[in-house]
């Protein structure tokens, strides 16, 4: 059970880190593209807010992805790259809000 000073914390915590960012592998480019995705409503202790959070995530990686400037393959492996690199964002993010709230 989690009690005020502990609800708290993780609190300072989830608006302390509200994005995620989504960069897309791209090699040839002096700049990375990315997008950022918000998480500062969503509960990330929480299958639901986690389930909410990857479906931005994957939302972000197709826009970022799907330029016009790239074959199929390249959007599907752009893709990939950015969910895998956010996805390890969000175990950072998740692991913080899980440490918070001891």
């Amino acid at each position: 059970m989690l009690n005020l000073k502990t609800r708290s914390i993780a609190g300072t915590f989830a608006i302390a880190a509200t994005m995620i960012t989504v960069a897309a592998a791209t090699p040839l480019r002096a700049e990375t593209p990315s997008a950022r995705v918000a998480y500062g409503d969503l509960d990330l202790g929480t299958q639901a807010g986690v389930g909410a959070l990857n479906s931005r995530i994957r939302r972000a990686a197709d826009r970022v992805c799907s330029d016009g400037s790239r074959n199929y393959i390249e959007e599907a492996s752009c893709r990939s790259h950015a969910v895998a690199s956010a996805n390890s964002q969000v175990a950072v993010a998740r692991t913080d809000v899980q440490l918070a709230s001891r």
